[in-house]
């Protein structure tokens, strides 16, 4: 189904389009969407439960997601990815 969307959605499957995304990062990109790309914001479908389903869903299924807390030296959140 992804093929068909402007611009492709990102591929779950990659290490490196997954690499630094958090599992809050997630759930921000699929709460309010993420701009200039095809993915909708779902807060008004899914409720917060179910976001966090589709999230669990994610970290299991595709790639395990980095841990929250990464910081680095400097105290701020790494912001390794190149998307969300």
């Amino acid at each position: 189904m992804g093929k068909f969307l402007e611009p492709h959605p990102p591929n779950l499957t990659s290490g490196a389009v997954m690499k630094g995304i958090t599992r809050t990062r997630l759930v921000n990109a699929i709460r309010d969407g993420i701009r200039d790309t095809s993915m909708p914001a779902w807060r008004s479908v899914l409720t917060a439960r179910d976001i966090d389903a589709v999230a669990a869903h994610i970290n299991r299924a595709f790639h395990r997601l980095q841990d929250d807390r990464a910081v680095t030296n400097s105290g701020q959140e790494e912001t390794r990815g190149n998307l969300w």
